[in-house]
């Protein structure tokens, strides 16, 4: 699927779920990725988000529409279907300054 087909097939399944797109969500050399926030309500409970990469095919769209559709991070398990796609996010590096 093509990126703007991809994005409409989301918006048009995922409806009232939020989507928002970027150029690049830090780990630029990573294709395709999404990330899922757990809902407001269980951010409390310690779900994080999950990072997806390579969804640029049908069977893993779907598969991640399921899983919003379960109510995702937080309240379902990931699907066996992503977990070739989850990955951690690089941490960030505080530039340290040199002196002298």
């Amino acid at each position: 699927m093509r990126a703007a087909a991809r994005l409409e097939y989301l918006r048009q399944r995922l409806h009232p779920v939020q989507l928002r797109t970027s150029d690049c969500l830090g780990p630029c050399d990573r294709r395709d990725v999404i990330v899922v926030h757990p809902h407001a309500r269980r951010r409390p409970q310690g779900p994080g988000p999950v990072w997806l990469a390579r969804m640029h095919t049908k069977p893993a769209i779907d598969a991640l529409i399921g899983w919003l559709e379960a109510d995702g991070p937080g309240q379902a398990l990931t699907p066996v279907e992503l977990t070739y796609n989850a990955f951690r996010p690089p941490t960030r590096r505080k530039r340290s300054r040199r002196i002298g």
